[in-house]
């Protein structure tokens, strides 16, 4: 269910970064730049436990961090296969909503430009 929230997350990316990337030539550029940002800013090499520690568990940028759904599907996906352990369901539930949300929203934003899309290319 994770490995699939994913893929429907980065689908909705893909969308609304095909459609800028039409409009506006240096949207790749930036968005290796936001990348990278964003591989740092998600507990993909560190334990997310070493921030909530470093952060405390009641600090506003704890939760400013976990609104990334990257947090929650490294999470998940690590309490699965590194910790043997279901992930919880509020964390579940907040990778399916978000990311069915990002497709939703990257979907209706390519359908919208879709037709003048090759005029533009």
């Amino acid at each position: 269910v994770a490995l699939l929230a994913v893929l429907a997350f980065t689908t909705g990316v893909g969308l609304l970064l095909a459609s800028a990337n039409v409009y506006f030539r240096d949207t790749a550029h930036l968005m290796g730049i936001v990348f990278q940002l964003w591989f740092y800013a998600t507990p993909v090499i560190y334990p997310y436990e070493h921030l909530t520690k470093v952060l405390g568990s009641d600090s506003p940028l704890l939760l400013l961090y976990n609104a990334n759904p990257m947090v929650q599907a490294v999470n998940v996906v690590r309490e699965a296969l590194y910790y043997h352990q279901w992930p919880s369901a509020l964390s579940l539930g907040y990778l399916v909503v978000a990311s069915v949300a990002v497709l939703l929203i990257g979907w209706s934003v390519f359908r919208r430009f879709e037709p003048r899309l090759a005029e533009e290319i």
